[in-house]
């Protein structure tokens, strides 16, 4: 059974590599189709800080990412829904509840 196993293997990755070879390839980035940031429409966004310098050494931090922290929910403005709802504050993914 191993060696008709191997041979399925085979030729999925033959057919794989042959449906690669007929794709073309991007020759942009503005091509690929994919999601794409680049860092001068990143300068302002939350969380992102480019070109630091590390404290005690001399080395240069392209691109640092903050860990960002969920905020909970607004309280509610409408005084007709305030008493049906109890928001559980221990666990975000728990649906709301009547008190």
């Amino acid at each position: 059974m191993a060696i008709e196993h191997e041979r399925l293997l085979s030729i999925i990755e033959y057919a794989q590599q042959s449906a690669r070879l007929a794709a073309k390839p991007a020759a942009t980035v503005a091509q690929h189709g994919d999601f794409r940031l680049f860092e001068h429409e990143a300068q302002c966004r939350p969380g992102l800080n480019f070109n630091q310098a590390e404290e005690g050494t001399e080395r240069e931090i392209w691109l640092a990412v903050e860990r960002l922290h969920e905020l909970p929910p607004p309280a509610c403005q409408s005084e007709l829904l305030k008493p049906w709802l109890n928001l559980n504050t221990r666990s975000p993914c728990a649906p709301p509840a009547k008190r």
